[in-house]
């Protein structure tokens, strides 16, 4: 479960890095964020 979630947040991560865009004018950046939050809480 660990390394799986690991995995799917380096992936995230690359995909915004690949995209190069400031989170600002990025809304979907966020909201990745609470939904690896909340499937980490659970």
């Amino acid at each position: 479960m660990d390394m799986v979630y690991h995995i799917n947040v380096i992936e995230i991560l690359e995909e915004i890095n690949q995209k190069d865009t400031p989170p600002s004018s990025n809304p979907h950046t966020p909201q990745m964020t609470i939904i690896l939050s909340h499937e980490y809480q659970f």
